[in-house]
């Protein structure tokens, strides 16, 4: 069984390449004041649950999904802009925040 506190560090390479889409979203989403709704993107169960949750949150007012490959790889886009500078909003955990700056998670994410 695994240590409760074991942890890893991944490195991921940022790119110059961007999303058009993304951009798209990105900006629009900034513009219209939305909030970043990310979820797990795990190949199980959990992952598919969550990520089924987050698409129905998502379709309500004023959430809309993010995408983590664009955060993590291309940290200037205007969709990583979005979701850097976008709120966290989650009243069933008590918490409702600014979402704290992602310095270096382009490069390196621990968990």
């Amino acid at each position: 069984m695994k240590k409760p506190n074991e942890s890893f560090t991944v490195e991921i390479s940022k790119t110059g390449n961007s999303c058009a889409a993304g951009e798209k979203a990105g900006n629009t989403n900034l513009e219209k004041g939305k909030i970043p709704v990310l979820s797990c993107e795990g190949a199980c169960i959990r992952g598919e649950i969550a990520r089924l949750a987050a698409n129905f949150v998502a379709k309500e007012e004023p959430y809309r999904r993010g995408c983590h490959g664009e955060l993590f790889t291309v940290p200037s886009s205007a969709l990583a802009r979005w979701i850097k500078t976008g709120k966290i909003d989650s009243p069933r955990l008590g918490l409702r925040r600014e979402l704290p700056a992602l310095h270096g998670a382009s490069q390196t994410a621990s968990g």
